[in-house]
């Protein structure tokens, strides 16, 4: 994937393991997850390293909320292609997805004791995805100087995070499945649908209901003005600056956020892409060589006798010193797992 995209090895490695792991998205599938990646990232007005920053900040929440991981790409990607910032963007767009679940729980449904339990585990699902970022930064730092003590014990506290957070995650989802019913009026009033369709879509296609608020709030101020627009967002509860600046670009981006889902859906059926912009990268290297062995046959053909003797050094240093180290090289690459070669 580091072919396909240019972005360090290391780098992609630690973005695809939070990505693979908060989205509890199987091993078999991490082809598909980079395809997607890659796929997006020639399709979509924003890098594939924009996408992988956005998609770890807002994978853990989503996931929780039931978004698949080819959706989250998809918001990833029309965030990157509206320059939404990756921090403040990524707190906004789980924000939403916690307010749209809350919204379920405002009338009698959940008792105290279940609203409760329900906050003290978001609190905990953000206190977890915080401290795994720390440490995952802490472990980039780390260099020869650094004991091994040290390595390990940051090594057992990033798999700790890592486990409390899934088992914190499905805790959630065990606790809000037990509260189905509440009020939900207002954010199925900017959607334009009934109560009751609103709840369906929080509870069974959860990206879709991001998509038809925005649609919503974009109705609004085409109709009524940024007023409009602003007055559903407080009526839903959101006032937080940021918040409402990310929403509002998504719902003022045009077609964005649905062509990243649908993109994201198709390259991760397919899972095509990255195979082919690795094939493609490595033509381009072939070429380059082409190129290179022309030029140097030219050189021959129109003067070889003055170059001659400078030819013959080069062609003897290359026999000599380059072509063994790109041996080594080689023989070093095989001896790699399958797996990090893909990367």
């Amino acid at each position: 994937m580091s072919v396909a995209t240019g972005i360090a090895a290391d780098k992609i490695g630690e973005d695809m393991a939070v990505i693979i792991k908060l989205s509890g998205t199987a091993a078999d599938k991490f082809e598909n997850v980079g395809s997607t990646i890659v796929d997006l990232g020639n399709k979509m007005g924003g890098t594939e390293s924009d996408i992988l920053g956005n998609a770890r900040r807002i994978v853990g929440t989503l996931a929780t909320a039931g978004v698949s991981i080819q959706d989250t790409l998809g918001i990833a990607s029309a965030m990157a292609e509206l320059q939404i910032p990756e921090e403040a963007g990524g707190t906004a767009v789980s924000k939403t997805f916690r307010d749209m679940q809350n919204a379920l729980l405002d009338s009698a449904g959940p008792t105290e004791e279940q609203q409760k339990k329900i906050v003290g585990l978001q609190d905990r699902i953000a206190d977890l995805s915080s401290s795994l970022e720390t440490a995952t930064e802490r472990q980039k730092t780390f260099g020869r100087n650094t004991s091994p003590a040290q390595v390990s014990a940051n090594t057992e506290a990033i798999a700790k995070y890592k486990r409390e957070l899934g088992q914190a995650q499905e805790e959630l989802t065990k606790v809000s499945a037990a509260s189905e019913t509440g009020n939900a009026s207002k954010f199925a009033e900017v959607i334009g649908v009934t109560t009751d369709e609103f709840k369906d879509l929080i509870k069974n296609q959860p990206a879709q209901a991001l998509v038809l608020f925005t649609k919503g709030l974009k109705r609004l101020a085409d109709t009524g003005g940024p007023e409009a627009q602003l007055k559903a967002l407080q009526d839903v509860g959101i006032t937080e600056t940021r918040q409402i600046d990310t929403l509002q670009k998504l719902a003022n981006g045009g077609a964005s956020l649905d062509k990243g889902m649908r993109l994201a859906n198709e390259a991760f059926a397919e899972n095509t892409a990255l195979g082919e912009e690795s094939s493609k990268n490595m033509q381009d290297t072939i070429n380059q060589f082409e190129l290179l062995k022309n030029q140097l046959k030219a050189v021959v053909i129109e003067g070889w006798e003055p170059f001659k003797g400078i030819v013959k050094e080069v062609f003897n240093e290359i026999r000599s010193n380059i072509i063994p180290k790109l041996n080594e090289l080689k023989d070093a690459f095989l001896k790699l797992d399958p797996q990090t070669q893909k990367n």
